[in-house]
């Protein structure tokens, strides 16, 4: 057997979502959300088509967060009442809870489950998530951001226009990407000679595959990577470098940028440049651009955002601790500039937005909703 190293996209995914289902450990009693899945069929119990374990998107539905006669823009009726007695059955009475509080249960923990990923990909690699934005999409995405990005304490959050659609649309824009490395282990100070000659070689082959892929060489856009570590240590970290060739008093600058980037990712003072450095892997990142879908941008409008509003219903937020009047709105009627105070639930075909008592959300030009989470 062979141990090979290769790129990969760094992605993190966590086992909860609207099919997340809530079920208590057997010897604890303890309640859990995942990561066990009802999936799309059956499916979570409001379904109606046959799931019977309660989850995400049935407590969602017990606390009035989604509509169900507005699912899938009224495509498909959710039933609230199979909803309650699943919820009613597994958890709340085992647990001598009222539903209510039992359906709450299910989504903070979920939303618990969310945030600590959020702190995994930010704090847990050396960024304060204080100094970001946290983008929301997918149907449940929206849904529970509101709770778990102020937990987190991120600057706002971003729910696109296209949440529901998110995916599909990135993809339809997405950039030709190949990535070749190269191992070369050398000890820092390199031979530049050498360096430059493996960017090269590495270089030749990426304009050639991008060529094969229709893309000229001028309209290519090429960038490099020397992953450098500590003497006797495992793990490195790929450190951007000038698209030139490099010269040796850029070696200075490379080691200065090593050290920074180990810093932010382990702690301040980690950085032990007295261990010796080693640069291991040579690597190139070669992007064939393509075209973008066109953003369509509107004329601003006023603040006042009643010509969206659509009604009302009660919905159970954990600040109140029961139900209460809530406003609802149509994302579709949404004009830019539109502003909107919460407690309320925004609802579109594909996804639906809770906005928090203490929060409050703005429309900006392209019709994306920014909303601002309010103190921790």
């Amino acid at each position: 057997k062979y141990h090979i190293l290769s790129p990969m996209v760094d992605i993190v995914s966590i086992g909860a979502g609207a099919g997340s289902i809530g079920w208590l450990e057997p010897k604890t009693g303890v309640l859990r959300v995942g990561p066990q899945s009802a999936g799309a069929d059956p499916g979570p119990v409001c379904y109606g088509i046959g799931g019977e374990e309660p989850a995400v998107a049935d407590a969602d539905l017990v606390l009035g967060r989604l509509n169900g006669d507005y699912f899938v823009g009224g495509k498909m009726k959710l039933d609230k009442d199979k909803a309650l007695a699943a919820i009613e059955k597994k958890v709340a009475r085992p647990l001598k809870m009222n539903v209510l509080e039992a359906a709450m249960a299910i989504v903070d923990i979920v939303d618990a489950h969310m945030a600590d990923l959020v702190r995994k990909v930010t704090i847990g690699k050396g960024y304060d998530p204080r100094n970001f934005h946290l983008l929301a999409f997918g149907g449940a995405g929206p849904t529970h951001v509101g709770a778990y990005a102020k937990d987190v304490g991120v600057k706002s959050a971003i729910i696109p226009r296209t949440a529901g659609v998110f995916s599909a649309f990135g993809i339809s824009g997405a950039d030709m990407v190949h990535i070749d490395e190269l191992s070369d282990p050398m000890i820092i100070p390199p031979d530049i000679n050498r360096i430059n000659k493996n960017f090269a070689e590495l270089e030749a082959g990426l304009i050639k595959k991008l060529k094969a892929d229709g893309f000229p060489p001028d309209k290519v856009k090429l960038t490099r990577y020397i992953e450098m570590r500590y003497r006797r240590q495992v793990n490195g970290i790929f450190c951007p470098v000038p698209g030139e060739r490099l010269k040796v008093d850029y070696i200075g600058k490379l080691i200065e940028t090593f050290d920074t980037m180990y810093e932010q990712q382990y702690g301040k003072g980690t950085a032990y440049r007295e261990a010796g450095i080693e640069a291991t892997t040579f690597r190139i990142v070669g992007i064939g651009p393509m075209s973008k879908p066109p953003l369509k941008k509107y004329p601003p409008g006023k603040a006042d955002a009643s010509g969206a509003l659509k009604g009302q219903r009660d919905v159970y937020f954990s600040e109140y601790k029961e139900m209460r009047p809530c406003n609802i709105y149509e994302y579709d009627l949404f004009k830019p500039g539109n502003s909107i105070q919460g407690p309320a639930i925004v609802e579109s075909p594909d996804t639906t937005v809770v906005i928090h008592p203490n929060q409050s959300a703005v429309v900006d030009d392209y019709l994306n909703i920014i909303l601002h989470l309010g103190r921790r």
